[in-house]
């Protein structure tokens, strides 16, 4: 005897849900386009990058490795803000620490977290740069660092891995960008070239964990 066709309506239902979460689009790249925010001209000749942050010794990020890493992308904000505009003198960008690690969070236990997914890991992130540059106008130094931190549900899938990343390294860079800027300001104003004042970029929203 043949069902009918209502009957089969939830079934058909619970289908199409399934068939869409598993067709769902991919995440978008992060974006590393730091030249909208304006160029920096410096009156050196040359601009270059060096990585003297210590290996980490924690355990790897959980969901880890991800990419870009947070060392590509102070490379990409280097080629995307800073010029060298001079006839003599060197800028040198020092990475001085970089620190990326998982921390679980504690979870409420009893009947009543049967029902609900809880927070159960953070990413922490940190970044400290300085820029070193001497030539005609003397020398000078600017150092900003920038620090976030991104909580991830229980079980996260590779999605939500990446995302937590991508949100924790777009917020980073956004503070160490604003940072920078005011360092460079304030620190670096015989350096600068056309530029009196720099625009302050936008401040990201904090991602932080509140006290208790």
């Amino acid at each position: 005897m043949k069902k009918p066709v209502c009957a089969l309506l939830p079934a058909l239902a619970l289908l199409a849900v399934l068939a869409a979460c598993s067709s769902e689009a991919p995440l978008p790249p992060v974006s590393l386009n730091y030249g909208a925010f304006g160029s920096i001209n410096l009156a050196v000749r040359d601009i270059s990058l060096t990585n003297r942050s210590l290996p980490q010794v924690s355990p790897p990020i959980a969901g880890g490795p991800f990419q870009p890493t947070l060392a590509e992308a102070v490379q990409h904000w280097v080629d995307g803000r800073l010029r060298a505009t001079g006839a003599s003198g060197q800028a040198i960008v020092i990475i001085r620490d970089i620190e990326l690690t998982s921390r679980p969070i504690p979870t409420a236990e009893g009947m009543s977290s049967w029902f609900k997914r809880q927070q159960g890991s953070r990413y922490l992130g940190r970044i400290a740069v300085e820029i070193d540059a001497h030539g005609s106008p003397g020398f000078a130094i600017a150092s900003a660092e920038a620090h976030r931190a991104v909580s991830l549900p229980e079980n996260p899938t590779e999605d939500e891995e990446q995302e937590a990343y991508d949100q924790l390294l777009e917020g980073l860079m956004a503070d160490l960008n604003r940072n920078l800027e005011r360092s460079i300001d304030r620190h670096m104003q015989d350096f600068l070239v056309n530029a009196p004042a720099l625009p302050q970029a936008a401040p990201a929203p904090s991602m932080m964990p509140s006290a208790p």
